[in-house]
């Protein structure tokens, strides 16, 4: 039986979204290493033409923005935080 069978489709949502997050933060925070700010934003622009018709869900959208801001706002101070150190 493999291990992915046994998971609920909950689960893995969960799971592909704990993915998409770290891939977020660690896009995010090379951005910022590299000076490229501005470029955080098409970060932004992409999840949510990727979500975009979920996003008609006003609990989901809420869900979604905090998510979104809280791990860019980790990424952006760990990435500054560094850059400090690194001068």
């Amino acid at each position: 039986m493999r291990r992915d069978e046994d998971r609920t489709a909950g689960a893995i949502e969960i799971s592909r979204g704990r993915a998409i997050g770290a891939l977020e933060r660690a896009l995010a925070l090379t951005l910022v290493l590299l000076g490229e700010y501005t470029a955080i934003g098409w970060i932004i622009a992409a999840k949510s033409l990727a979500r975009f018709r979920a996003l008609e869900d006003r609990e989901f959208a809420e869900y979604f923005l905090i998510g979104t801001l809280a791990s860019l706002l980790l990424a952006l101070g760990a990435g500054i935080g560094m850059r400090i150190l690194m001068r």
